[in-house]
């Protein structure tokens, strides 16, 4: 049977609609995937944000509270919006959220259920599962940022979502888990022998040894530096005091030295020392690790590199061409660095001089300090959070 034209031209029209139908689903659909993939990168970066500003407010003990971990967390996820609303963690309270007043830790998964939004517990790549909220210690932030049925915001309204029956919402969720693994953020080397007895792979992450009289680390004022105290350049091997202080100006380090050997030199240098004086006095820099009182450094934690043997660098080798075994770390509380000489550091900070009268010039007081050895850093937490999912 033939069809005639004014049939052939109707079948056309017919093709035609129907090709123009599928076009016409396709953008819809395409559409609405590149929208909700959008908005899956928005509550990914408030679950990166919040993962790690809650990670930064562990205060190192074991308990689930955490307190200021959750506030933050909650404060930070706040500060971003998905699909044009800001994203809440758990609550759902606008008026807080505009003046950013997080509710009290109780309210945030204070519980600690394994299912919330924020959850802290211990992370550990070696352990199945490696995040487990019931582990400790207590070193890591899991974050869930969501936009589901439930959750604060509701779903995810798509666009044209009246063309397509049914398909009105869609469900996104993203997680991020931050840690505070323990490396080394001081670019100096320390070795055993400094270690109390006492507070070398505490059990409590929080122990640490008051040292009464403060110990006098001597980087070399009246001749050789003490036999306990390198310059590190940790991994680097570099050619140059030079090239030392612009690491120690640049951005502090966060290495993992376990396993590794580093380079290290015990010569004395007055504008190595003064530039780590000027860090050290800058409230601006490393702030989180500082004590300050009325906008004055008063004390400054760092994590550095033990050595297995002493003296932790090589006397006048420049960046040292016998690198050093690593024992494991020590967290030591420094209260003054006391440096001499002339010209100008990379920071406007510098020691008070009624700080520096009871002790030498060319010198690190510490006052405090704990050890931990590499096989149990696992135990101890870090100075720095990092996403790890």
């Amino acid at each position: 049977m033939k069809l005639c034209k004014k049939d052939r031209g109707a079948v056309t029209i017919l093709v035609a609609g129907v090709m123009i139908f599928f076009i016409l689903l396709f953008l819809v659909v395409g559409v609405n995937f590149v929208y909700v993939y959008y908005v899956r990168g928005e509550l990914q970066n408030a679950a990166d944000s919040a993962a790690l500003a809650g990670a930064a407010k562990l205060d190192g003990t074991n308990l689930i509270t955490q307190q200021n971990a959750r506030q933050a967390a909650w404060k930070f996820a706040c500060k971003n919006n998905a699909a044009h609303d800001p994203v809440f963690l758990i609550t759902n309270t606008p008026s807080d959220c505009d003046t950013l007043t997080p509710p009290p830790a109780a309210a945030l998964n204070g519980g600690n259920n394994a299912d919330g939004d924020i959850v802290v517990g211990n992370w550990n790549l070696s352990l199945t599962p490696q995040f487990d909220s019931t582990r400790t210690p207590v070193n890591a932030v899991k974050v869930v940022a969501r936009r589901t049925e439930g959750s604060p915001g509701g779903p995810v309204g798509l666009i044209f979502k009246n063309i397509i029956p049914g398909m009105t919402n869609m469900g996104v969720r993203r997680v991020a888990i931050a840690e505070r693994p323990l490396r080394a953020n001081g670019y100096i080397a320390m070795c055993q022998p400094l270690c109390p007895v006492g507070c070398i792979d505490p059990t409590d992450p929080t122990t640490f040894c008051t040292l009464d009289p403060p110990y006098v680390l001597d980087t070399g004022s009246t001749g050789p530096p003490d036999r306990m105290f390198a310059w590190s350049t940790l991994l680097k091997r570099v050619s140059s005091s030079t090239q030392l202080i612009d690491l120690i100006c640049g951005e502090y380090p966060f290495q993992e030295v376990c396993g590794e050997k580093i380079w290290s030199s015990m010569g004395t240098n007055n504008a190595v020392e003064r530039n780590l004086e000027a860090i050290m006095f800058d409230p601006n820099y490393d702030h989180d690790n500082k004590d300050i009182v009325g906008g004055i450094v008063t004390g400054w934690w760092l994590t550095v590199p033990v050595t297995t043997e002493c003296p932790p660098g090589e006397q006048g080798q420049g960046s040292g061409n016998d690198p050093k075994d690593v024992w494991g770390y020590a967290d030591v509380h420094i209260i003054a660095i006391c440096a001499t000489g002339g010209g100008s550091a990379c920071r406007p900070g510098s020691a008070p001089a009624s700080l520096c009268t009871p002790y030498p010039n060319h010198s690190i007081v510490i006052d405090a300090i704990t050890c931990t050895s590499c096989p149990n850093r696992k135990q101890k937490i870090g100075r720095k959070p990092v996403l790890v999912q």
